[in-house]
């Protein structure tokens, strides 16, 4: 179990020249570390030692980490396994992509994933634990239909999107008085309640 930054710096301690990559900062690294696997017999075989890869938040990858677990999944021998957890609906780090060399967003490295071959299997989790209201439902309706559009590779991103701020601009929208009084009448019930905001001015 390891970061990507630690994964990274493991792969160039074992197979990397010394005294080329340890004054490299963590980007650095993880661009040597995948050059390292795509190119360097030695830590492809170490990759191929894996049996089963597990990568967690997959929608957090981009850039050049990104590429990183691209590598570590192309030097995999056949017969190991991949799995991949995440929501795509929750991608946010495309911002990272400034400062990386590598310009491959969240769901561009999803859909590289996804279209991989032998072509994975994808299962959603549809049970809606948290969403307790009507609107609530509605909500989390809407993140169904965003991760369904990643998973699919035959659909428009524009009508999709369209589709999606339609259904959201149509929920009830609560002013700061009426959602302090939602609040303070959870609190006069023994309940916790939150409120998400849009902007820090908001909050």
């Amino acid at each position: 179990v390891a970061t990507f930054d630690s994964f990274a710096t493991r792969i160039l301690a074992r197979h990397g020249n010394p005294g080329e990559w340890e004054s490299d900062g963590y980007d650095a690294r993880i661009r040597g570390a995948a050059a390292l696997i795509d190119d360097h017999p030695e830590a492809r075989e170490d990759i191929g030692t894996c049996l089963h890869l597990v990568v967690d938040e997959v929608q957090d990858l981009v850039g050049d980490r990104a590429e990183l677990v691209d590598s570590i999944l192309q030097a995999l021998r056949p017969e190991a396994g991949f799995t991949v957890l995440g929501d795509p609906a929750q991608g946010i780090y495309d911002f990272q992509l400034e400062g990386s060399e590598s310009k491959a967003t969240s769901r561009q490295f999803l859909r590289r994933v996804l279209d991989g071959t032998p072509e994975p299997t994808v299962e959603l989790l549809t049970d809606l634990f948290r969403a307790q209201s009507d609107d609530l439902t509605d909500i989390a309706r809407q993140g169904d239909a965003l991760r369904t559009h990643v998973v699919a590779d035959n659909t428009d991103d524009t009508d999709a999107g369209e589709k999606v701020l339609d259904s959201l601009f149509g929920l009830h929208t609560y002013d700061t008085r009426f959602t302090a009084k939602i609040l303070e009448d959870v609190a006069e019930g023994d309940e916790t309640g939150a409120v998400l905001c849009r902007f820090n001015s908001q909050a």
